[in-house]
Parts: C-alpha cells; structure tokens; sequence
C-alpha cells in the first residue's frame, strides 16, 4: 500500500487503478496553459514533417482474433522532382477518335466502319462522295457484331451526289454502329470518316 500526507500533515492512503497508475481528482481547480513562441505559418518542406497515423485492424480468420497494429506514414514536403515524381492527370479534356475509310470504283453494297459506340458519349459519320456517280448510305445498329442483327438506324437512307458530303447521326442506341452504302449498278468512289467523343 502507498501512503502520501495531505496539506495539513495527515498520512493518507494514495489510489491507484489496476494497473498501478495514480488515481487523482481536481476539485474545484482550473488549470491554465500558457503557449510561448507559437509559429503560424505555411508548412515548408525544409522544416516541417506531417505525420498521417491510422489505427488498423487485422482478423485471423482461422482463430477469430482481432489485433491491433498502428501504422504510420510520413509525408515529405519538398519540391516535385521528375526524375522520382509521378504526376497522374484525373481532371482531363475529352478523349477524341477519328478512323477513315474509303471504297475506290466499287458496285453493290456493303458496310464500313463496324465500331462500338456503347461508351461514346458523342458520334458522327462522314461521307465525301469523290467519284462521278450518286449512291446511298444508311446507318445501321446492333446489340451484337452478328451480321444478322444489324439493322437500319430510324434516320433513313440519304443520297450522297458526285462532289457533295454528307453527316449520318444514329437516332436509336444499340451497342455498335456502322455505315451501310448503296452504289447499285453504278461504280462509285468515296472516302468515309468515324469521329468519336468521349
């Protein structure tokens, strides 16, 4: 047992808790902290260290024991250095695709283009007929590559004429898109553009 003495000279037994620690209670007190010489300041690497502490838990699924482990990570405040220094841009514009293709003295029919416009937040088709002969195109849709479940978009068929352009803008979603032509009996000659934003 620990004794102590009062103010007055009175030999009194001191409280502690299980663990040996000193038991004390502050009556009627007020405790006054005095701070000298405070810095408030912009942090510089030169002189300042921020400590980040987080309190992890980790499970032993075989004996179903949670333990403890405090982990520490120090940041270091200094000037970025491109020989050791990553920097990943997340705040960017958006991403732009452009893909061509042409048909040269071609009769018939047939498709260009198959692209996957399911993430495109914005598309067009390009139709420059360099040739000296009309033809038709259409857009096409489909929830599959299957040839066969490619249909014609709601926009209609439109008649590209000798030395003219034409835009084709789906007017029903479906996973991909592509651009059908139609030269029939005539021979045709034609440059197409896919331009993609997402």
């Amino acid at each position: 047992m620990v004794h102590g003495q009062t103010a007055q000279g009175t030999v009194t037994a001191l409280l502690t808790d299980a663990s040996g620690n000193l038991l004390t209670t502050l009556q009627n007190a007020s405790i006054t902290v005095t701070a000298s010489d405070l810095n408030i300041r912009p942090l510089s690497y030169t002189v300042d260290n921020i400590t980040v502490q987080n309190v992890v838990s980790t499970v032993n699924t075989n004996v179903t024991n949670t333990v403890n482990t405090n982990v520490t990570n120090t940041v270091n405040i200094r000037p970025l250095n491109s020989s050791i220094d990553t920097i990943s841009n997340v705040l960017s514009g958006r991403s732009f695709i452009s893909v061509t293709s042409s048909i040269n003295n071609v009769t018939g029919t047939g498709a260009l283009l198959a692209e996957d416009t399911s993430q495109k937040t914005m598309y067009t088709y390009y139709v420059r007929n360099t040739g000296n002969a009309a033809f038709s195109v259409v857009l096409q849709i489909s929830p599959t590559t299957a040839e066969a479940y490619y249909i014609d978009d709601v926009t209609g068929e439109i008649s590209v004429a000798p030395g003219t352009a034409a835009t084709l803008i789906a007017g029903r979603f479906l996973n991909y898109t592509r651009i059908f032509y139609n030269a029939g009996t005539s021979t045709v000659t034609a440059e197409f553009y896919y331009n993609a934003q997402t």
